[in-house]
């Protein structure tokens, strides 16, 4: 039997609690902590070098999660007396919570080692492992810790996680258009004056179904006509992976063009690289590489301006994002993400874990929005399904709120180029706020789709924004994409506004938006009752009136959600 690395465990047990007799002898008897074979398209071809170098992350199981549930439900239930009574990274931990923030030596662990090593380590062997496109993982299928430890360890990773290194959910619409040749110039000339009257928002003048401009989504969803009254306590983040970041000249550029009033913010927003993602941001050379990181700001900033806006940039796991934010005082109330993979290329114990961590956030105050994928059924990518279908993580985690795409205007539709993510979680239960609208809706599907899907699993989406032909600049030129990685910080930027509503009258922001959504808000949107989630070989789920599984409750408006922000139950 390999050998403990005694060095890392044993920080490890003087790390932590009640592990003050915790046996330290290399011959500690192993037992497999977790198994998790490579999804479908990753197959195993050759050996790692064995001093090739893995940067393990240790999750140290936490200490009263059940606490952090109960906190996190009642601050965010509009119904609760406590509600909007967030806590600080301080608090957490005064409440008995371990966090990041304060203590990550007591949470987790990262330590960079040789292949050999950590195959010692952990009793394993690892493999590289190729997918049908190409892209390769150094992981293994399962691995083993001394008996001792496997109550004290949540998870180390990479060992068998197989999602890839994560790609942007955007799809190019093939109608690019240098910004000097551009066409429709009438729909796409900014307004004189961000102020002007509710003469100004005409959806059947401003909206064109070929590029879906940046006054058109203002005015569809109502925030053409509001003026932010506290923008510097008020703030909006973007995170982008794999290194990539906004490239300031296409935001200068675009906001330029569509919202003058608000370009100096492309110059003076910041960027935050966590990590050594730095190098390989200014290494980029495939401009398709920064559409992504460009659209999310773009729309953010568009939206919400002047509310305060910033941005990260990190590398290739969720996990190291996630860790980063909660180590930090002062977070962004609200917060995009454009990114994910498919539920089922990652352990159990993995999206646990960073579910959780996002319900800290949720307990800070945080607003966390996720894109739902463009798959439809088939979670991010359309690929063979087999006999189920393919959810999307983080969408599927309950601890945040998860946007599908629409299309059209008077009215709106689910896209149809591509499949809007949706379905339910096979690794996280139906949370109680959203069991009446889904049981409702599955009620009316019937049978539809019967073994193919959890149905007592978390639903997905829990609402919808524009997610087709949407106009941005990247790499100098006008261009139009779709995707819900274009509904999400849509979807954001409208929440932002209507948290500085609620700064500028004095109450807290909205946080965990889920329970407002399902219960105070249900009604502040706009729903959308056509089109489906295509994917799998399937029309997928269709959508319906009320909540469905294609747009949830649908697109926002405005001046309901602001009405719905403050009739909540507030002491």
């Amino acid at each position: 039997m390999p050998s403990m690395h005694l060095f890392t465990f044993g920080i490890l047990a003087l790390l932590l609690p009640n592990a003050i007799a915790a046996p330290t002898s290399n011959t500690a008897a192993y037992a497999v902590k977790e198994r998790h074979d490579a999804p479908q398209g990753w197959t195993k071809i050759t050996s790692p070098v064995e001093y090739q170098t893995i940067s393990l992350q240790i999750a140290l199981k936490q200490q009263n999660s059940d606490a952090l549930t109960k906190i996190a439900l009642e601050v965010s239930d509009p119904s609760h007396p406590r509600y909007g009574q967030y806590l600080s990274a301080k608090q957490l931990l005064g409440h008995g919570i371990d966090t990041a923030a304060l203590s990550s030596t007591r949470d987790w662990i990262n330590v960079d080692l040789p292949v050999h090593k950590v195959e010692s380590l952990l009793n394993t062997t690892y493999f590289n492992y190729r997918y049908t496109d190409g892209s390769t993982l150094v992981r293994t299928s399962e691995w083993s810790l001394p008996v001792y430890l496997h109550g004290y360890v949540d998870l180390i990773q990479p060992t068998t996680s197989f999602f890839r290194t994560p790609k942007p959910l955007i799809h190019p619409t093939h109608e690019h258009v240098p910004m000097r040749r551009h066409q429709r110039e009438d729909l796409l000339e900014t307004m004189p004056n961000d102020a002007s009257g509710s003469s100004a928002c005409n959806i059947g003048k401003l909206c064109d179904p070929t590029e879906t401009s940046l006054r058109c989504l203002r005015c569809l969803y109502g925030t053409m006509n509001y003026t932010a009254q506290v923008p510097e306590r008020n703030m909006i983040g973007v995170t982008s992976y794999h290194g990539l970041a906004q490239r300031r000249s296409d935001i200068r550029q675009y906001l330029k063009k569509f919202r003058p009033e608000a370009v100096e913010v492309a110059d003076t927003f910041p960027i935050v690289f966590t990590a050594d993602v730095l190098d390989h941001y200014e290494n980029l050379t495939d401009p398709t590489d920064l559409a992504e990181a460009d659209m999310d700001a773009e729309l953010a900033i568009g939206i919400s301006w002047p509310t305060s806006f910033m941005a990260w940039s990190t590398g290739d796991d969720f996990i190291e994002w996630m860790v980063y934010v909660l180590a930090q005082d002062s977070l962004p109330q609200v917060i995009s993400t454009s990114w994910g993979a498919n539920e089922h290329t990652w352990p159990l114990a993995t999206t646990t874990r960073l579910c959780d961590g996002y319900k800290e956030l949720g307990v800070r105050g945080v607003s966390l929005i996720f894109a739902s994928g463009d798959a439809g059924v088939a979670g991010v990518r359309d690929e063979s399904c087999g006999s189920e279908f393919h959810p999307t993580f983080p969408a599927s985690c309950p601890w945040i709120t998860a946007v599908g795409a629409t299309k059209g205007f008077e009215p709106e539709v689910a896209v149809s180029a591509y499949g809007s993510g949706a379905g339910f979680s096979n690794h996280f239960a139906m949370p109680k706020y959203q069991v009446d609208a889904v049981h409702g809706y599955l009620e009316g599907i019937g049978d539809m789709h019967a073994g193919m899907y959890n149905r007592s699993g978390r639903a997905y989406p829990d609402v919808a924004a524009q997610g087709a032909r949407t106009t941005i600049v990247t790499s100098g030129i006008k261009t139009s994409n779709s995707g819900t990685s274009a509904s999400a910080p849509i979807f954001a930027a409208v929440i932002a506004l209507v948290n500085d509503a609620r700064i500028a009258a004095g109450k807290p922001v909205l946080g965990f938006l889920n329970p407002w959504i399902y219960g105070a808000a249900s009604a502040a949107f706009t729903d959308v009752e056509d089109g489906s989630s295509v994917g799998c070989d399937t029309d997928g789920f269709p959508a319906a009136d009320g909540w469905d599984a294609v747009t949830g409750f649908g697109t926002p408006n405005f001046d309901r959600l602001i009405e719905a922000a403050f009739s909540v139950f507030e002491t």
